[in-house]
């Protein structure tokens, strides 16, 4: 992202922040870099929960496998029987265990991880093994973080439009044409860039304007070091 005369890409370790953009620019609007966030694989930890010897684990590592819901109760089916169900939009595995006929837990350790295991379940799974019988409990997985980087850049606008027309931003071989008005601020000329190349849609990158005058490209490939995004503006 750059002048006309010069390139330079997302994905490099140098800090562009003091190179003023599309100087030359008949509209006036010009525009800096911070510094690029470098892109980078995470590790990533698995949430878990322990109840009455069961360790039950994520199968989704990250953030991803926190607070989902684990609630062990006893069985209402007739007749009573050791059974596993789960809600994977509310995050909430329900395990039931049985009773014997004075209303006892005859669900032991054994039976439930085999049960949690053999269930065909996308939210987590059990390990563990006993005799001992199961009670009544509600829990939740903790411990699961992501701490990858995902490679970002904001570009800043600098001056505002001057006069009414289009400035042409080349974003890796792809022309962009954004539209504006005399007198649009450096927030709204950020506005409208970041709305017309999401518009448009830059493969690899969502473009946002979170605040002011950034406008912000982020990889959509996580925690990965990514190729040059080359652009320039004029």
């Amino acid at each position: 992202m750059c002048d006309e005369s010069r390139s330079h890409g997302v994905g490099s370790s140098e800090n562009w922040s003091k190179i003023r953009l599309g100087e030359n620019s008949h509209l006036g609007v010009t525009a800096f870099f911070g510094t690029i966030t470098q892109g980078q694989a995470g590790i990533e930890t698995v949430a878990e929960a322990l109840n009455q010897g069961i360790t039950y684990r994520a199968k989704t590592a990250g953030n991803d496998g926190n607070s989902i819901n684990i609630r062990i109760q006893e069985s209402t089916a007739t007749p009573s029987v050791t059974t596993v169900t789960e809600n994977a939009a509310s995050k909430v595995v329900s395990i039931y265990y049985a009773i014997d006929d004075v209303g006892r837990s005859s669900t032991t350790v054994n039976d439930v991880v085999n049960a949690v295991n053999n269930g065909n379940l996308t939210l987590l799974s059990a390990t563990g093994s006993g005799v001992g019988f199961i009670g009544p409990a509600n829990l939740d997985t903790v411990g699961g973080t992501s701490t990858g980087v995902t490679e970002s850049v904001d570009l800043t606008v600098l001056t505002g439009a001057a006069v009414s027309g289009s400035i042409s931003l080349m974003v890796s071989g792809t022309p962009h044409s954004v539209t504006l008005s005399a007198g649009q601020t450096p927030d709204e000329v950020a506005a409208a860039i970041a709305g017309k190349l999401s518009s448009d849609g830059v493969i690899g990158y969502t473009v946002s304007n979170p605040s002011g005058a950034i406008v912000r490209f982020t990889s959509t490939t996580s925690n990965t070091n990514v190729p040059d995004l080359m652009v320039t503006l004029n």
